[in-house]
C-alpha cells in the first residue's frame, strides 16, 4: 500500500546528509512526490531544525563529521516531543548488523544508498499510512 500523492503535499519532512548531492538527490525525489522538504547538512542542524519545526518524518544519513547520524538520533529522541515522528536512517553500509545498531540509536529502520524513489514511497507508506484513509498511489506516480 502506498499514500496517495495528494495527501502527500501535508507531510514535513527532514532530510540530514553532509553530502550535497545525496541531500538534494533525496530531496527532488520528495518534492517530486508532493511533500514538503527541509534539508540540513549536518546533524547539529538537525536537531536546531527539529527544535523549531514540527517534522512528519526524518530521514537521517548515518555518517557524518562532528555528530553522525546515531548520536543525531539519540539526542533528538530525549527532546521533548522527539519521539513523535519516525526518523529512517539512509545509509550506504547496508551489512548485517546495521538495522540492529540504527534501531538501537532510536531509528525506526533504513534505508540504503543510493536511495530508490519506490523504496524511499515505501518507506513513507509503510509509516504513514495509518495517517491516511485512502489506499494506492497510481504505477505511474512512482
Amino acid at each position: 500500500m502506498t499514500i496517495p500523492s495528494q495527501r502527500l503535499q501535508k507531510l514535513r519532512i527532514l532530510v540530514v546528509d553532509d553530502n550535497l548531492i545525496n541531500l538534494k538527490v533525496a530531496e527532488r525525489m520528495l518534492q517530486s512526490m508532493g511533500c514538503d522538504v527541509d534539508s540540513v547538512g549536518s546533524g547539529a542542524e538537525a536537531i536546531v531544525a527539529i527544535e523549531n519545526t514540527d517534522y512528519d518524518f526524518v530521514f537521517m544519513d548515518c555518517q557524518m563529521p562532528e555528530m553522525d547520524g546515531f548520536e543525531t538520533t539519540k539526542r533528538v529522541r530525549l527532546m521533548e516531543g522527539g519521539d513523535s515522528f519516525p526518523i529512517v536512517a539512509l545509509t550506504a553500509n547496508a551489512m548485517e548488523g546495521d538495522r540492529e545498531r540504527c534501531l538501537a540509536a532510536g531509528m525506526n529502520d533504513y534505508l540504503a544508498k543510493p536511495i530508490d524513489r519506490r523504496r524511499l514511497a515505501e518507506m513513507l507508506s509503510r509509516f504513514l499510512a495509518n495517517r491516511f484513509d485512502t489506499t494506492l498511489l497510481g504505477e505511474n506516480d512512482l
